[in-house]
């Protein structure tokens, strides 16, 4: 009597073999019978769960955003400060070097004033123009108590390109021109001109190469720079007395003199000339009044 299990029997089919059939159907279930209960169905793999995002980069990408949102293309401003300059060798060297006692002083630091634009194309980089003057600039030649006193305001001019580090450090790099009228006083008349002391007058440009790096705060920025005038100044200086041009010659690289212009030079003489440039360095506050 079975309750419904399985029943073994022997195969008519197969010496010593059996078969098994199910109690309650009837059924043969030899082969499952063999191979033990079928296999239970795979579970689902476990869901992975998504890892987030990190929160630094988050962070990092919200600041950027922020920072961007609030920087401005362009900016206008004004800079004050000073400079200091070793004045290029011209005709006033040859004087005191071949004049016992003869000495030169020269007002080294001087008063730097500009206006300048800005323009950044991206975060990083940007463009600028600054145009301005030079203040206080004087050199004198003394030899006893006879003098040359040559005073110039420079006017300047500057184009640079400027590339960012951060929010608070820059760099820039450019060039332009300076443009000199200057005056050299000879109360004494070393020239030696019959109409008697006078002033002489020129003009000179020379182009310039500027460098520099800019600490930045809000709208003020420090700006240090280094500066290097080209050229090799100008001849051309001259008076008028009585209707007749005097050029400024040097005689023997020891004489001051004057030779009407047009009138050839001896070979023992040369037009005196000023040089004005040389190597500056410069500090600098800056205000932007406008930023958009």
């Amino acid at each position: 009597m079975n309750n419904g299990g399985p029943v073994i029997a022997a195969d008519q089919d197969e010496k010593g073999g059996y078969k098994v059939y199910d109690g309650t159907s009837g059924a043969d279930i030899t082969k499952k019978f063999n191979s033990g209960l079928s296999p239970k169905e795979k579970a689902l793999p476990a869901i992975e769960p998504k890892p987030e995002p990190a929160k630094t980069e988050k962070t990092a990408s919200k600041a950027r955003t922020k920072e961007n949102s609030a920087f401005k293309r362009s900016h206008l401003g004004l800079s004050a400060g000073m400079s200091s300059l070793k004045k290029n060798d011209d005709s006033l060297e040859v004087l005191a070097a071949n004049n016992s006692g003869a000495q030169i002083t020269q007002t080294k630091t001087t008063g730097r004033f500009r206006l300048f634009y800005e323009h950044y194309f991206s975060w990083r980089y940007g463009i600028g123009l600054a145009a301005g003057t030079g203040l206080g600039g004087q050199t004198m030649y003394a030899a006893g108590n006879r003098t040359l006193n040559i005073e110039s305001n420079p006017k300047t001019a500057t184009l640079y390109f400027i590339r960012r580090f951060g929010r608070h450090f820059s760099a820039y790099l450019g060039g332009g021109a300076d443009i000199y009228s200057f005056e050299l006083e000879d109360p004494s008349n070393l020239a030696g001109v019959p109409a008697g002391p006078g002033n002489f007058e020129g003009n000179m440009t020379a182009p310039h190469g500027e460098a520099g790096l800019v600490l930045s705060a809000g709208n003020f920025s420090l700006r240090l720079s280094l500066k290097q005038t080209l050229g090799e100044g100008t001849d051309n200086i001259s008076r008028d007395s009585n209707g007749t041009k005097y050029r400024l010659i040097v005689r023997n690289n020891n004489t001051l003199s004057s030779k009407s212009s047009g009138q050839a030079l001896d070979s023992n003489e040369k037009y005196f000339r000023v040089d004005l440039g040389g190597f500056a360095s410069a500090v600098t506050l800056n205000y932007a009044f406008g930023n958009w």
